[in-house]
């Protein structure tokens, strides 16, 4: 009986250790075969947001194309609208490729100023005004610059589907077999960005018209200076790392100097007037949508209060990705809405986590508005809407004029015959109608135009 016992306990033992490594590496193959997929799926994800870039970046070429041909006031403003939808989408799709390491100054630049400058041709061509040569020879020079771009995302494209770029986040990938160079893709918008390095001033009147960026910020300018070492203190607070992890990358110039920190996913910026948060940028890419709108809206919120952004309310929201853009504006009194002193806070929607912030609007902008007592009642200014639309609510508000100015308002949230959301801006003093809004809401989030 022991005999027999001893040779079944051998053959079990003989069992399970030729059993449990093959259950292992069955698990290993399997989880690589995950991480291969996900990694697939990530970069076809990639990829599909370069073809889209050029797509828009075709299509707003043809746009600024039929702009500068436009014959009529009624055309002229369909196509203008056309390229300020064009660019917005490209930029959007830029935005979703992994380049947050990279500075790309110009490339944004270039496709704000784009949109822009074609609403603010816009405005002087409903107004009855012809265009003068000069504006036309700045939208040839957009043109030539976008089909620029365009060519530069081409080539990018088809050397990524020929396997000649790496999508990889690596500075270098070396081919151990052939021993030649690859390059990345951060190469390669490396070189794009410099393509545009030569982009000239274009000074208009619109918000990102050159001559903005020498304003002087209104948060900034009267505060002391702080050193490199209590920027880092700051850095390390607001995003949660040590200050070990966080590497010093430079400082800016510019109206708004700021020191920059990062560790090669996170990277922030803080003024250095005042040791204010200028931007934050997070690189992770969340791996799912566990989060509602509202509740991110909430986290956003209450972030912006533990970082002493008080009376911050949102207005409105875009979700892409897994990521929700929300747009929050300061409230002075609690109640009157100030639409120029912004702050841009992206969530992740698989945990909550505050993955970008930009808060150029609210440092270039911020102050107590003494003059804000409306001298028509909303009644009164309400006398200047059209017709054909209802009322549903109404609330002052601050807004930006397309230079830098601002106008106090009553904003008018209504709907029309055709059930379309409308916000109109009367002003508050004089009854003009400064700004009409059609507002485009899906299950992505809200879009005015």
């Amino acid at each position: 009986m022991n005999l027999q016992l001893g040779r079944r306990c051998l053959i079990r033992l003989i069992i399970f250790a030729v059993a449990i490594p093959g259950v292992l590496i069955t698990y290993l193959c399997m989880n690589y075969a995950r991480a291969v997929s996900a990694e697939t799926a990530l970069e076809s994800s990639y990829l599909k947001n370069i073809s889209n870039l050029s797509a828009y970046l075709e299509n707003l070429d043809n746009a600024l194309t039929k702009t500068i041909y436009c014959g009529t006031a009624a055309a002229f403003g369909e196509m203008t609208a056309t390229v300020w939808r064009e660019a917005g989408f490209a930029k959007d799709a830029l935005a979703g490729l992994p380049l947050s390491e990279l500075n790309l100054e110009n490339s944004y630049r270039l496709l704000s100023q784009v949109g822009d400058y074609a609403v603010s041709l816009n405005k002087t061509v409903s107004q009855g005004q012809d265009l003068t040569q000069e504006q036309v020879d700045q939208l040839y020079t957009l043109k030539e610059y976008t089909q620029s771009m365009r060519s530069q995302i081409v080539l990018i494209e088809d050397q990524i589907r020929t396997g000649a770029i790496s999508l990889q986040k690596v500075n270098h990938a070396v081919s151990n077999e052939s021993s030649q160079e690859i390059l990345t893709l951060d190469d390669s918008a490396e070189e794009m960005e410099e393509s545009l390095s030569d982009y000239p001033t274009l000074i208009y009147d619109g918000p990102f018209s050159d001559h903005i960026n020498s304003a002087t910020p209104r948060m900034t300018q009267d505060q002391p200076e702080i050193s490199k070492e209590e920027a880092l203190e700051k850095a390390a607070a607001i995003t949660g790392l040590s200050q070990e992890e966080l590497s010093d990358q430079g400082d800016s110039a510019g109206n708004l100097p700021c020191y920059s920190f990062g560790n090669g996913e996170v990277s922030i910026s803080i003024t250095k007037q005042g040791g204010y948060l200028h931007y934050l940028m997070n690189s992770r890419i969340p791996s799912g949508s566990a989060i509602s709108a509202e509740d991110a809206v909430a986290i956003g919120a209450e972030w912006l209060k533990q970082q002493g952004y008080d009376s911050m309310q949102d207005s409105y929201y875009e979700i892409n990705g897994n990521r929700i853009t929300i747009n929050y504006a300061y409230a002075q009194n609690g109640s009157i809405l100030c639409y120029p002193d912004l702050i841009k806070l992206t969530v992740a929607l698989d945990n909550g986590e505050v993955l970008e912030v930009e808060a150029s609007g609210y440092l270039m902008n911020h102050q107590q508005r003494l003059e804000l007592t409306p001298g028509l009642t909303a009644q009164q200014a309400a006398d200047s809407l059209s017709s054909l639309l209802t009322v549903q609510n109404s609330r002052l508000t601050v807004i930006p004029t397309s230079g830098q100015n601002e106008v106090f308002c009553w904003e008018f949230s209504c709907t029309s015959q055709k059930e379309e959301q409308v916000l109109v801006y009367i002003n508050a003093q004089t009854g003009a109608e400064e700004q009409i809004l059609v507002v485009y809401t899906d299950e992505n989030g809200t879009l005015t135009m």
